[in-house]
């Protein structure tokens, strides 16, 4: 009404290549969807072992692997640092940190250590998404 057929054949022109494009001139784009980030669960395994001497018994090893749980499967978490305390519940405590390697693992040892039952107990875990379980395991050492 009004207006002249040469004055709105720009528009209509717009209009008809958005509809051979396969989108709606009156329709505005939708939103991207954005996917959460997935859940992760940071949790330490712990692996007690003697080394070294005759028997194999002088030096106490502590193996600390590090990994996500709550990916399928689990997948190493490399880069942190492991806090671990040991103690014989008597004259030895000794805390130490170190960090994972590429595999998320990391190993302590304490060398020439007296006969006796160990406990090491991982303490922290430095990532934000550490379960805050404590793991510990006993070895007893003769």
């Amino acid at each position: 009404p009004g207006g002249s057929l040469e004055a709105d054949m720009p528009a209509l022109r717009d209009d008809v290549a958005l509809i051979l494009a396969g989108t709606s001139p009156t329709e505005p784009e939708p939103d991207p969807i954005v996917e959460p980030a997935p859940a992760r669960s940071v949790s330490a395994g712990l692996a007690l072992s003697t080394t070294g001497g005759r028997w194999s018994t002088n030096h106490l090893v502590a193996a600390v692997d590090v990994a996500d749980v709550a990916a399928d499967p689990d997948v190493a978490v490399a880069g942190v640092a492991v806090t671990v305390h040991v103690t014989d519940g008597k004259r030895f405590s000794s805390t130490s940190t170190a960090t994972t390697s590429s595999a998320g693992t990391v190993q302590f040892s304490w060398k020439n250590v007296k006969s006796g039952t160990y406990t090491v107990t991982v303490t922290d875990v430095a990532d934000p998404d550490w379960d805050g379980g404590r793991t510990s395991g006993s070895l007893s050492k003769v």
